[in-house]
């Protein structure tokens, strides 16, 4: 069944199956959804099939399910800076490191950053070292990584920073992230052509982000090259408009999702958000299942597809919003940064 209809299609219809039975049959609901559950390893992004899970009441889920909720109530405990909450869900740690215990880690290891950052590290580099192999554990050792690096950075320890940035995977969400960090930890190190190539290496290059075309700036100009500094400040002057006076929609962010472009703009700064970008390919994924789904499969994709759309319609919404008062932050540095260009 599942290689005929294709996972996805499959976890879609278990999840809608779960949903009807819930009311009558909560047992058997929660058999349904363990079976989901352990086809969501072939997701690209699984927070729906975590969010049917943590909405099943306990007494009718099964051992495996009951820690998935657990996790997934500490992700949205910790979203709301609810601290000791996250600890609450996450007191019991599991003998096998699958993905579950993996965000587990994960998550301890996020609350600790700021009052033990080398207990956060323990705890990162671990799910760093996982070996996961589905693609949602993938993404989240590459998350564990760059975190790693971060911690690192700010400690100044900027060559183990690099180190860890470097093994984040470049078809990873996250790659963008981390290759913008060693840049930063170059322009640290007083490497700046080295912190220049990096930027080349982005989607885009260097100009895509005002953010990005601030460190190149300052980077051409310690290297005395002012009319490159000049140059790429211009150019980000003329893209000013589509990163502080216009708005996004999640359509948008979603089409240049799943044409993997960055045009310039609040569009790219919203698409390379890392979850964001994860959860934008998996509704892609789901379009292309919807292409061939018929009947009951066809509903429940359906279905499927807009609780995933409620849920990014949303984040791009908030991300728009940070992304905005960046890029504001970054223009007025270049503001500042241009007169001394003469």
């Amino acid at each position: 069944m599942v290689k005929e209809l294709g996972a996805r299609t499959v976890i879609a219809t278990l999840l809608s199956r779960a949903q009807k039975e819930l009311t009558k049959q909560p047992k058997r609901a929660g058999q349904t959804l363990e079976r989901a559950w352990k086809l969501s390893t072939q997701l690209i992004d699984d927070r729906i099939v975590r969010a049917a899970v943590s909405a099943l009441p306990a007494e009718h889920a099964p051992p495996t399910l009951v820690r998935v909720a657990k996790v997934a109530k500490a992700q949205d405990a910790f979203a709301d800076n609810a601290i000791k909450e996250v600890h609450r869900h996450l007191s019991s740690s599991h003998t096998s490191h699958d993905l579950t215990e993996a965000r587990r880690l994960l998550l301890l290891g996020l609350v600790e950053i700021g009052s033990n950052p080398e207990a956060a590290k323990i705890s990162l580099t671990h799910v760093a070292n996982g070996g996961l192999t589905s693609p949602s554990g993938q993404e989240l050792q590459n998350l564990a990584r760059t975190t790693v690096a971060s911690i690192e950075f700010e400690q100044e320890k900027l060559a183990a920073a690099i180190k860890n940035y470097l093994r984040v995977s470049e078809e990873s969400a996250y790659w963008p992230t981390a290759r913008t960090a060693i840049s930063w930890a170059q322009f640290q190190l007083r490497k700046y052509d080295r912190a220049i190539a990096g930027l080349k290496l982005l989607p885009e290059g260097l100009a895509t982000s005002p953010d990005r075309v601030l460190l190149a700036a300052v980077c051409f100009h310690h290297l005395g090259n002012l009319p490159g500094a000049r140059h790429i400040i211009a150019l980000a002057k003329t893209h000013r408009k589509a990163w502080i006076e216009t708005d996004v929609t999640a359509q948008q962010v979603l089409t240049a999702i799943g044409e993997e472009v960055s045009p310039f703009g609040l569009v790219s700064g919203v698409a390379w958000d890392p979850p964001l970008r994860l959860l934008g390919r998996e509704i892609n994924a789901v379009d292309k299942a919807l292409q061939g789904a018929s009947g009951e499969h066809k509903a429940a994709l359906n279905l499927y597809r807009g609780k995933a759309w409620d849920k990014f319609e949303s984040m791009v919404n908030r991300k728009a919003k940070g992304a905005k008062e960046a890029a504001t932050i970054a223009y007025e540095k270049l503001t500042v940064l241009e007169p001394q260009l003469k």
